[in-house]
C-alpha cells in the first residue's frame, strides 16, 4: 500500500468520525442558521397608548378600548 493511503486511513478512523459530524453540523446546521438571520429593522416605530381613567371603577383603560378591562363596563365618549 501506499505510505499517503495508511496515514490517510490511519487520521481517517483515529480523528476522521469527529470532523465528518464537524462537516455535517457545519452544512446541515450552521449554513441554514446562517442563511435564515433575520436583519434588524432599519427603523422603529413607537406607538404611544394613552391611558384614561374608568368612570365606574377608576381602573385605568386604553383610549382605544370599547370596555375597561376590569369592570367590563362601557367606556362613556
Amino acid at each position: 500500500m501506499d505510505a499517503p493511503l495508511i496515514i490517510f486511513i490511519t487520521l481517517f478512523f483515529a480523528f476522521g468520525l469527529p470532523i465528518i459530524f464537524v462537516i455535517i453540523y457545519f452544512v446541515k446546521v450552521y449554513k441554514p442558521l446562517e442563511q435564515a438571520k433575520i436583519t434588524t429593522p432599519k427603523e422603529v416605530i413607537v406607538k404611544e397608548v394613552v391611558m384614561v381613567p374608568c368612570q365606574y371603577c377608576g381602573g385605568l383603560m386604553p383610549t382605544t378600548a370599547t370596555q375597561c378591562p376590569n369592570c367590563k363596563a362601557p367606556r362613556k365618549t
